[in-house]
């Protein structure tokens, strides 16, 4: 199976790892950017950046049972407006 196929969205086997799945490679990328773009200035910048990522995963781990989110509704932002 292409990773194509494993995180195509409209198929009724999605699998519930997948989600799982998409958000570590995008904390890994985001991750990557950060440390890329210190190692651009210099080991320091570098030393902090990395401590920095770290800190925003941890911080993230063990915060994110108590993020809010809910879904877009015309009644919680009437201002929003599809095109």
């Amino acid at each position: 199976m292409s990773a194509r196929e494993y995180f195509k969205e409209d198929t009724d086997d999605w699998h519930p790892h997948a989600n799982r799945l998409k958000t570590f490679f995008l904390l890994v990328g985001m991750s990557a950017m950060i440390v890329a773009v210190g190692a651009v200035f210099g080991r320091t910048a570098l030393i902090f950046a990395t401590l920095f990522a770290v800190g925003m995963n941890v911080y993230m781990y063990y915060n994110s049972d108590k993020l809010h989110c809910g879904p877009c509704t015309r009644n919680r932002f009437p201002s929003y407006r599809r095109r």
